[in-house]
């Protein structure tokens, strides 16, 4: 069973990158608790133009608590 799985791994030529045709250029979201990085500096934007932050509530006593 082994060997049957290192001969088919051995032919598989697209295991490291995505198939091709099938790349999304989706916005890469970075999600941050810190209220005061929500805003992009020109630089990060000229860098990466897709690149969006958004708040992320912190967890909170009562949350711990109850997990």
């Amino acid at each position: 069973m082994n060997n049957d799985i290192i001969a088919i791994a051995s032919n598989w030529e697209e295991r490291l990158r995505a198939p091709k045709g099938e790349t999304k250029d989706d916005p890469q979201v970075w999600a941050t608790s810190f209220p005061h990085l929500i805003t992009l500096t020109k630089r990060e934007k000229n860098l990466n133009p897709k690149a969006m932050i958004t708040y992320k509530r912190p967890t909170t006593i009562g949350q711990l608590l109850t997990n």
